[in-house]
């Protein structure tokens, strides 16, 4: 049987790209698709307590003799990184240090294997390809052109993007919703099993609102206006603050400074909570009452469950999904305005959210022809 991979950044903690590999392979399962499945990231982690999979790394099956197909599952692994960037996702615990520190020489007689362009891979680095799929992925890095050029099938996130790879040569790229979208749908049991834990944490029922900020990209640039703006929120509309983490990998939130935060809010009005789960996430996003957020998935997750959601804005993949996939186009979000605008949440549109949630699932369903050819 011919090997499958399913390869994309979920060896380190951040839920959406953890979330990735369970879409691809509910589909596979689905569809009947007999697959030899491996779970791989570049490097090797157990991402088990994190509720995702024991990964292997790639560089182990890169000299393989038996056939083998690659899913790119999907994040924004058509990016082109930079390597001590990159590197630095994976160091979370000292031990790793030393394996870190070895990865660019063991790659150095490794074919086609570019570091800042790692998370789309050439089938001339490996012996026997078979089915290439690029599924729903983002960013426009120039050194992929070359290697992705030969791939089965490539779908993006992002307009923009497959437009740029189109401009490039790569006509049969199409744009599509990106595939998280999928999770209630696949794993809402899941989700759900989480609530009553969940809920017994922190004691507010499901009315709380939901709050996620990335520590390097929002909050050490406005902690004091956060402070203020949560602080006038809580007392005004009397709803408690549930803080989440959606990653905790270098570059992503920090939950020592959730706690810090919910020290300075009136007391027994927040809980920041500790987990590094990704059910849980999903399950603390699904039963709030309204979202704060700054993380692209966290947005898709409120749309799944109908979450009157209002997302700052950090980088320009949010404003895409925004403007080109949810209903709800609020992409000036502020934390001058946002206490304004949380005033009008009693007139969200459920239903066109039901409407919309429905269309979407419909279209990466549609769009996903790549399941048909394995």
């Amino acid at each position: 049987m011919t090997k499958t991979i399913l390869y994309g950044a979920f060896g380190r903690y951040n839920f959406g790209d953890c979330i990735f590999p369970y879409i691809v392979t509910k589909l596979l399962n689905n569809h009947e698709v007999s697959a030899d499945i491996e779970y791989c990231d570049i490097l090797s982690r157990d991402m088990s307590q994190h509720g995702g999979h024991k990964v292997k790394s790639i560089l182990s099956f890169l000299k393989s003799n038996d056939p083998i197909n690659v899913i790119h599952v999907g994040g924004a692994l058509a990016a082109d990184h930079q390597v001590k960037s990159l590197l630095r996702m994976f160091k979370t615990e000292s031990r790793h240090e030393e394996e870190i520190t070895l990865l660019e020489e063991s790659l150095k007689d490794i074919k086609d294997f570019d570091l800042p362009s790692a998370y789309m891979l050439s089938k001339k680095s490996f012996i026997n390809p078979g089915i290439f799929v690029g599924n729903c992925v983002g960013g426009a890095g120039r050194k992929n052109v070359s290697k992705i050029k030969d791939y089965d099938f490539l779908s993006f996130r992002e307009t923009k993007d497959c437009d740029f790879f189109k401009t490039h040569g790569l006509d049969k790229s199409i744009s599509c919703v990106d595939s998280a979208i999928m999770t209630k749908s696949f794993y809402n049991d899941t989700i759900q099993s989480k609530s009553k834990r969940l809920i017994g944490e922190h004691g507010f029922g499901n009315d709380y609102i939901a709050v996620q900020l990335s520590l390097e990209r929002f909050i050490r640039k406005y902690q004091d206006e956060i402070e203020h703006t949560l602080n006038k929120i809580i007392r005004q509309y009397n709803l408690p603050i549930v803080f989440f983490a959606a990653g905790t990998s270098p570059g992503h939130d920090n939950l020592d400074t959730y706690h810090d935060l919910s020290e300075k809010l009136p007391k027994g009005m927040s809980f920041a909570s500790e987990t590094e789960n990704l059910w849980d996430v999903c399950s603390i996003i699904a039963n709030s009452s309204i979202v704060l957020n700054t993380s692209l998935h966290v947005r898709i997750l409120a749309m799944q469950y109908f979450r009157p959601r209002f997302t700052f804005i950090t980088e320009m993949k949010q404003r895409s999904f925004i403007n080109e996939y949810d209903n709800v186009k609020n992409n000036d979000v502020t934390l001058e305005n946002i206490y304004e605008l949380i005033k009008n949440v009693n007139e969200h549109d459920y239903e066109a959210d039901a409407k919309q949630l429905k269309f979407l699932e419909n279209e990466y369903l549609e769009k996903s022809t790549w399941i048909n050819s394995l």
